[in-house]
């Protein structure tokens, strides 16, 4: 049912309960883009499904817009149409910057990608009832080839999805061991710099994490995230690493729940221990949960909902290189 009628070359806009529930959920959608959404600290799963919102409001406004306009030509709507995604999604973009999100342009390359699957449908459906040109069959192929390459792209946007959602199975499965390095998609778990797997320096399988510690910056060090959340039942973590340096290196943990994390972040609000590696050899950090779990000043830091593991050094003189072979709850 339309909410445009044409009659002496002026338009009027009836608002049909049909057309008010799409401005309704085209408004809820739009909201979304300022308010919501995951934290820094939330999962790659949970940020990379959020972004699909670009797509699945441009595809529905577009679509929209363009049915709006069927009385016009084709090249008339795609102009309108793409103009549209480029500059309310640019403007998108500029909001959230004002208001302390950042600004992606990868966004914007998804709000045009929702745009085209829209024009897609739309030419589709608009050739098959309307068009009545010698070319109609030629304009169906198009259409149908447009809509092949919307989704071809949409689906490839998709690739960080699909492989959080491969490291999260992965983790799942090979819990409560939280990292063996044997899975090359395992380093997508970690944030930091100067990370590899390496075959130097291994206790068990084919695999450690090499990590570079840099003297440039005051701390240096790397933490890991998107792990399994729920560590109770545990009594021990166990960290095995090599000190692959002749001097020792002084190394520090800190450990998170999420209820630290969406804080303040507070340093007497999270497990924090230094370790003392020996040089040119394997050391083992063996830490109590109970101790990780009574770290907090004022509170117990929930084992049922942990965020992240951070091992990092501070004030080194020199570039060191340590490897992990293993993390493991006990």
């Amino acid at each position: 049912m339309s909410a445009v009628n044409y009659k002496n070359g002026l338009i009027t806009i009836t608002l049909t309960l049909p057309s008010l529930l799409w401005l309704l959920v085209l408004s809820i959608l739009f909201l979304l883009f300022f308010i919501g959404g995951p934290s820094y600290y939330s999962s790659t799963i949970y940020k990379e499904f959020w972004n699909i919102g670009h797509i699945v409001f441009f595809a529905l406004s577009t679509y929209q817009l363009s049915k709006f306009f069927e009385r016009k030509s084709l090249l008339f709507i795609t102009f309108i149409s793409l103009g549209y995604s480029l500059l309310l999604g640019g403007a998108i973009e500029l909001l959230q910057s004002e208001i302390g999100r950042s600004m992606d342009l990868h966004d914007l390359y998804r709000d045009v990608l929702g745009a085209l699957l829209a024009l897609a449908i739309f030419y589709y459906q608009y050739i098959k009832h309307k068009d009545k040109s010698t070319n109609k069959k030629y304009l169906q192929t198009l259409s149908k080839l447009l809509l092949i390459l919307s989704i071809t792209l949409i689906t490839l946007d998709q690739k960080p999805l699909f492989q959080a959602i491969q490291v999260h199975l992965h983790a799942q499965n090979n819990f409560p061991m939280l990292a063996d390095f044997e899975n090359s998609d395992e380093l997508k778990q970690w944030k930091g710099k100067n990370l590899s797997l390496s075959t130097k320096h291994v206790l068990s399988g084919l695999f450690s994490m090499k990590a570079e510690l840099s003297a440039k910056t005051k701390y240096s060090g790397f933490a890991l995230k998107d792990m399994p959340r729920n560590w109770e039942g545990y009594s021990y973590l166990l960290i095995k690493i090599y000190n692959a340096n002749k001097s020792t290196i002084k190394i520090c943990t800190k450990i998170s729940d999420f209820q630290h994390d969406l804080n303040n972040q507070d340093y007497n609000n999270r497990f924090n221990k230094c370790f003392t590696l020996l040089g040119n050899q394997w050391s083992n950090i063996k830490i109590a949960l109970k101790d990780i779990e009574n770290s907090p000043k004022n509170r117990k830091l929930d084992l049922s909902d942990m965020s992240q593991l951070g091992l990092f050094t501070s004030s080194l003189t020199s570039d060191k290189t340590i490897y992990l072979d293993s993390i493991t709850l006990l």
